[in-house]
């Protein structure tokens, strides 16, 4: 059982991830997700999947039953401290914790950080608690798993851009990069994809003229979108590991604290030119940044490179063996 949360104030990056990890298990778990609250939208995306979602509707207590009829339960959201830990390891039950913040204590079997940035000194755990750090265990869908395992391409010029803010967008960053690049002629192209919960969806269609806008789209889509730019506008979440595995030139930076270990991880590497505070930075700072890399395709070219050895495709290998081990040894 995966418990996890998503909705428009909070985004969808927890559930993203949860639902990749999902399709990596679900050949050999029986896999389904709880929730607090019901979101239709939300609903669509998990059911599309084929996997059960069951919802607890702002009632905490009923968790228990779902705890109870599970041999293994993932948490991955911020409200899950040490408290909801204990008691499911007291249940006897498997534990484990998509962690990006390593700001508690893990009573957890594993925790699960896909940040190259972060180490396991850096953590305080339990002494059998293992660990499943950097992006190696990068928590992808499988259309970028493929894409992972292709060879680097070489870019000459950058005139196609694309640029995704997450699922919800809340600040409406997407709206200050648009207003970044309106200048720059060489610019041909711009694909804004947009999850399914942007409250922004209406001023950004007033730009449909000049933008390709894309509301919600497949893995499959966003794959083939990423493979006809040559560069990437996005925040260090889930999404910017899947522009790494595609291969592409990026620009990224955060919109939540929840980043830094991704963009650490992701600048150590040199896969990324980094654009810090993204919703402090001015649209003329974003402009300079991606003016820069149109000058200069030679760095796009090494992000790629090393992108394409960061992410090797193998991480659903790895994350299945993880979780059989955990399992035989309980």
């Amino acid at each position: 059982m995966i418990r996890t949360e998503a909705s428009p104030e909070i985004g969808m990056g927890h559930l993203m991830r949860c639902l990749s990890l999902a399709k990596m298990l679900k050949q050999d778990f029986e896999i389904s997700f709880l929730l607090n609250r019901h979101v239709p939208k939300i609903d669509e995306i998990i059911s599309a999947e084929g996997i059960k979602c069951n919802y607890l509707n702002g009632e905490e207590n009923n968790a228990d039953s779902f705890y109870e009829s599970s041999d293994a339960i993932v948490l991955d959201g911020y409200g899950f401290g040490t408290e909801i830990q204990e008691y499911i390891k007291q249940k006897n039950k498997i534990l484990v914790f998509i962690d990006d913040l390593h700001e508690q204590h893990f009573y957890a079997d594993a925790v699960i950080n896909v940040s190259d940035s972060v180490t396991e000194k850096e953590y305080t755990a339990e002494p059998n608690t293992k660990f499943y750090l950097g992006s190696e265990y990068a928590l992808l869908r499988s259309e970028f798993i493929e894409a992972a395992k292709k060879p680097a391409r070489k870019i000459t010029s950058v005139k196609r851009i694309c640029i995704s803010m997450g699922g919800a967008d809340v600040n409406n960053i997407t709206l200050k990069i648009l207003k970044s690049i309106q200048h720059i002629s060489s610019i041909e192209e711009v694909h804004v994809i947009i999850g399914a919960v942007n409250p922004h969806e209406k001023e950004l269609q007033e730009r449909a003229g000049k933008i390709n806008l894309h509301r919600n789209i497949n893995a499959k889509k966003m794959v083939g979108i990423l493979n006809e730019c040559e560069l990437m506008i996005c925040p260090a979440s889930g999404t910017s590991m899947e522009a790494a595995a595609v291969g592409i030139g990026m620009v990224s930076g955060t919109t939540a604290n929840n980043q830094l270990g991704i963009l650490g991880g992701l600048v150590k590497k040199k896969c990324v030119i980094n654009a810090g505070d993204l919703n402090s930075i001015s649209a003329e700072e974003i402009s300079a940044l991606i003016e820069k890399c149109i000058k200069e395709p030679r760095l796009i070219n090494d992000m790629i490179g090393v992108q394409k050895k960061m992410i090797d495709g193998l991480s659903p290998e790895r994350i299945n063996r993880a979780f059989k081990q955990l399992i035989n040894a309980n």
